[in-house]
């Protein structure tokens, strides 16, 4: 794999559900070398130290 294959072409937010049926946010990431896809769903337990989430 060459350094060319991480170059990040383009980056999209897509509105998503988790498990619970909550609105999330899902992240697209395509780069030259393929794509990857992240999900930011919220666990039933929080940390003092998380961020306060806004619904």
């Amino acid at each position: 794999m060459s350094e060319e294959e991480f170059i990040v072409t383009r980056v999209r937010g897509v509105l998503a559900l988790d498990s619970r049926g909550n609105p999330t946010v899902k992240a697209v990431v395509r780069t030259k070398g393929g794509v990857g896809v992240g999900i930011a769903p919220s666990g039933a337990s929080k940390s003092t130290k998380e961020a306060v989430e806004l619904r």
